[in-house]
């Protein structure tokens, strides 16, 4: 294999489109840009951003890692997670550092959009990224149930369905990046909406990106507890000495199932019993109420079909290898949205809860 020669400021260029490498090439590239010192990427990516033009406002979240605010910036409303401590060596720093490596190069609709950060000068490192009004869907999804408590805050079909298209759609384009990208935190704490309920990925502080071994093709896996128990993957509760992308297919499986019910799987478990149950017994949330159309527990309009609670299930499947594919997903959910509306709505895209 040829050698390559160091990265250079200008060569950065390249890597803002995924679309335009080879998977072979990409695999050299990416370990070498992630070598570039950080301010030579914000300066060749044109992302390094002053302190001085970002007005705080409120505290929105606060965390071990950091704290979030909502702020001013060029007259935008934007998000600004700032590192709770000015220290290069914490473990929060380099969660930080891999969320600003990975969101600097990816574009998607159904992604959170990264609009720079702040990594020179005096104070600590700083992303800054869109203001979603809509909050986050676990909180949403709680207000839902004290407003409507007799449908427990369930979304219509069609919303629900738009929903877990848009977090398919977010993982598809993730898992296809020419160097994929796990985000190993998926859950409803990390999807936000916007103001006409249309849902964003956010929160990179966990991803990895996987890479291809240059000698025999295979997947680089991972190991680590990373992520959170309801939606975590039984091979990662484990920690099975490697797994792969199948752990986001596992809980966007969960999510769909907290998107169809309205509510946590397993709340009020603790988290010895549920880490058992998981990882041990195989255990999953009943999928009766969503995929039966006989049960009279909600309105017929929030009933999601046997063959939406069937793709929730391949989708947590203990076995990684029998979980469908990103791609997978999104090409099932669009069939079944389509047989669906076919017999039951004919409207467009309409907020609106039973």
């Amino acid at each position: 294999m040829a050698a390559h020669a160091p990265i250079a400021a200008q060569d950065l260029q390249s890597f803002g489109d995924e679309s335009q490498r080879s998977r072979s090439d990409s695999d050299i590239l990416v370990s070498e840009y992630h070598a570039v010192p950080l301010h030579v990427r914000a300066q060749a990516e044109a992302w390094e951003l002053p302190r001085e033009e970002i007005q705080f406002a409120n505290v929105i979240g606060e965390g071990e890692g950091g704290i979030v605010y909502q702020c001013r910036w060029r007259g935008l409303d934007c998000v600004a997670k700032k590192l709770a401590q000015d220290s290069n060596a914490s473990a929060e720093y380099a969660d930080m550092i891999n969320e600003l490596s990975t969101v600097s190069r990816l574009r998607h609709p159904n992604l959170v959009l990264f609009l720079g950060a702040c990594t020179k000068g005096n104070g600590p490192l700083i992303i800054l990224s869109e203001y979603l009004p809509g909050g986050n869907l676990a909180d949403y999804a709680a207000k839902q149930r004290q407003l409507k408590s007799r449908s427990r805050g369930r979304p219509s079909m069609e919303i629900a369905y738009t929903w877990c298209m848009d977090l398919a759609r977010a993982v598809c384009y993730l898992h296809n990046c020419t160097t994929p990208v796990i985000h190993r935190d998926l859950k409803p704490a990390n999807l936000l909406l916007t103001d006409d309920l249309r849902l964003k990925v956010s929160d990179f502080g966990l991803c990895k990106t996987l890479l291809k071994d240059s000698a025999d093709g295979k997947p680089y896996k991972m190991t680590g507890n990373k992520g959170t128990l309801q939606y975590m993957a039984p091979e990662v509760i484990q920690c099975l000495p490697n797994y792969n992308e199948k752990v986001d297919i596992y809980s966007a499986g969960m999510i769909f199932w907290f998107i169809g019910m309205g509510c946590e799987p397993f709340e009020g478990v603790g988290a010895e019993v549920l880490s058992q149950w998981i990882a041990s017994q195989g255990k999953r949330p009943p999928l009766e109420e969503i995929a039966m159309r006989s049960s009279r527990a909600f309105s017929p309009s929030c009933w999601l079909g046997e063959e939406f609670g069937s793709l929730i299930n391949r989708c947590w499947d203990g076995e990684p290898e029998l979980r469908p594919s990103a791609d997978q997903v999104v090409e099932e959910l669009e069939l079944i949205w389509k047989n669906e509306k076919f017999g039951y709505c004919q409207s467009s895209f309409a907020v609106s809860f039973c």
